[in-house]
């Protein structure tokens, strides 16, 4: 039997996130009286979006909705203002009643409980569990300044968390995170101090400890100091997401950082600027293709806070369709010298 998986949140918004596109592009392009039917449309595609809870689909929203304002600016201009009324107030009304009235079943709710997480857990080290450890961590500080350390880092004879030490030893071994995490654990509940010499206080949690490898922000601090490790080449394809249980930064950029360092993020960054300008300078003059330009940078708040560097359909998508469009391009002003040759001959000069 076929097993399918089920869809994410994020899979449902970043599928009803072309449609919310086109529909906006309808409703300005909509110059009869019938344009409150794309409007209708804009405003159920917003609220099934905000249902979803996918932080990155709202920054998607608004890059989006700047995009369009700045190519339809001079539709804008032209239309009544009892219609940019209406459509302002609907957005509005429908944006903050979607996000006040949550039903049980959406994930906006859980997410704004992570977001807080995040940010709190952000403050130190980029780890930890919210402001209680925040309140902790300054507790650590001062038994450490009258000799109370938690513990006491071997490789760098230095006394710190023991939250400080276990990343120590994640970042700079190039073991699983799990592999370093039970070696930790072990050489704590042994006694024997190889790596790490725990506080009698401190030894059950630290038993206990596992590194926060969910929140956002210890996500990206930690593929940062894994680019460190390697700045220029990088420590190979999919390092990261092996190392850390197949979790991925949650940022192409981050990722290619710690997968192919510097080289390999100016190369990204690089190709994908070459192969954007370029078609934008093609196809400037073609309403159609310039339209699908403007899609493409909708995504770019989902590369930076969900999307993986691997396996990424619309990543691929957008670069294999800048790539054809280039190539159709150039071959199209190819032909089009042959054709006006063709047009200039008579029915029988090619038989002379």
């Amino acid at each position: 039997i076929l097993e399918i998986p089920e869809f994410s949140y994020g899979d449902i918004a970043y599928a009803i996130l072309p449609c919310y596109f086109i529909e906006t592009e309808n409703f300005f392009d909509n110059q009869d009286g019938r344009w409150y039917i794309p409007g209708i449309r804009v405003l159920v595609y917003l609220a099934a979006l905000i249902y979803t809870g996918a932080r990155s689909a709202f920054l998607c929203i608004m890059v989006v909705t700047v995009i369009q304002i700045f190519r339809k600016f001079g539709v804008i201009r032209k239309m009544k203002l009892p219609r940019i009324s209406a459509a302002v107030a609907a957005y509005a009304v429908v944006f903050i009643f979607s996000t006040l009235v949550v039903p049980g079943s959406s994930r906006l709710s859980v997410v704004k409980d992570d977001f807080v997480y995040e940010l709190n857990g952000s403050a130190l080290n980029g780890i930890g569990d919210g402001i209680d450890s925040i309140i902790d961590s300054i507790d650590n500080e001062e038994n450490n300044a009258h000799g109370a350390a938690e513990a006491y880092n071997v490789a760098t004879k230095k006394d710190g968390s023991v939250a400080e030490i276990f990343e120590y030893y994640i970042i700079k071994n190039d073991t699983t995170m799990e592999e370093t995490v039970d070696i930790l654990r072990a050489d704590i509940k042994s006694g024997r101090g190889k790596y790490i010499k725990v506080s009698s206080d401190y030894k059950e949690s630290a038993l206990s400890y596992n590194y926060p490898i969910r929140n956002r922000i210890c996500l990206w601090k930690t593929a940062f100091n894994e680019f460190l490790n390697s700045p220029v080449f990088g420590n190979g394809p999919l390092y990261y997401q092996i190392k850390y249980g197949f979790t991925f930064p949650h940022n192409i950029a981050f990722e290619a950082l710690a997968d192919f360092g510097i080289i390999g993020l100016l190369v990204l960054l690089g190709a994908a600027g070459t192969l954007f300008f370029t078609c934008v300078y093609h196809d400037r003059k073609d309403g159609e293709k310039s339209k699908m330009l403007a899609f493409i940078p909708m995504y770019v708040p989902m590369y930076l806070l969900f999307t993986s560097l691997y396996l990424n359909g619309i990543l691929f998508f957008t670069f294999a369709y800048m790539i054809l469009d280039i190539y159709n391009g150039k071959r199209g002003k190819k032909n089009k010298p042959a054709a006006a040759d063709a047009a200039g001959k008579s029915p029988g000069e090619d038989a002379i």
